[in-house]
């Protein structure tokens, strides 16, 4: 790795990690929405490269808060929205799941789940999400990354705590989870996801390149 992280950032990085899982993997509510509104999340947001990918993904998120109400209808739009992105009941347009993009038969459970499953078992990684999706999903993954980054905040910054965040995103996250924002703005409805998705192909390459990492490269089958 390189230069370490400071706890600033580590603590930056880890409150994104967190709302990029909550947003992926949760199915939206207006309380949640209303709050985001509330904390001024596009204004607040942690300006980490000033890209233009940045800039549309914050200007998205504004216009889509300025437009807000918190109306029974717009938060049926959005859940419609999430469904077809992220659940189905036909194929996602989005699919989270890492094996749906790292295996040749795009099944559920395969063998990059496996692997990611080892990893976890590996390192003492426990998953207490109560629904029963598989361990590569991207939300979930999200999560895992915002709890060791948060540990490593806390002072347990060590090098072994560095290589686990490191080979989480180098083998596991980092080689299918640009696709998934890719996909989520390309087909979103709403600028709620599509600023999402801006911002969280921002952070994942800034995070990457913070920390000196060179993504595996596999083939992609979606």
């Amino acid at each position: 790795m390189c230069k370490a992280l400071s706890k600033e950032e580590l603590q930056q990085y880890q409150a994104i990690a967190n709302i990029l899982q909550h947003i992926i993997l949760v199915d939206p509510d207006g309380k949640t929405v209303n709050a985001f509104k509330l904390d001024a999340l596009a204004e607040q947001w942690p300006c980490l490269t000033d890209s233009v990918a940045e800039q549309r993904g914050k200007a998205a998120l504004a216009s889509f808060f300025e437009g807000w109400t918190g109306s029974d209808a717009e938060t049926l739009a959005l859940r419609l929205d999430f469904t077809r992105l992220f659940c189905g009941p036909d194929t996602p347009l989005a699919a989270p799941w890492g094996s749906v993009y790292l295996c040749e038969n795009e099944l559920l459970n395969d063998t990059s789940t496996q692997a990611l499953s080892k990893f976890y078992s590996d390192h003492n990684i426990e998953l207490t999400f109560t629904s029963n999706e598989p361990v590569d999903h991207i939300g979930l993954m999200f999560a895992v990354l915002s709890y060791l980054l948060g540990s490593m905040a806390e002072g347990n910054a060590t090098e072994y705590q560095q290589k686990v965040v490191s080979d989480l995103l180098r083998f596991h996250l980092l080689p299918f989870a640009n696709r998934v924002m890719e996909l989520t703005n390309e087909h979103a409805s709403s600028s709620y996801y599509q600023g999402m998705a801006l911002l969280g192909s921002v952070f994942l390459n800034h995070l990457s390149v913070r920390l000196n990492i060179i993504p595996l490269k596999y083939k992609l089958y979606r």
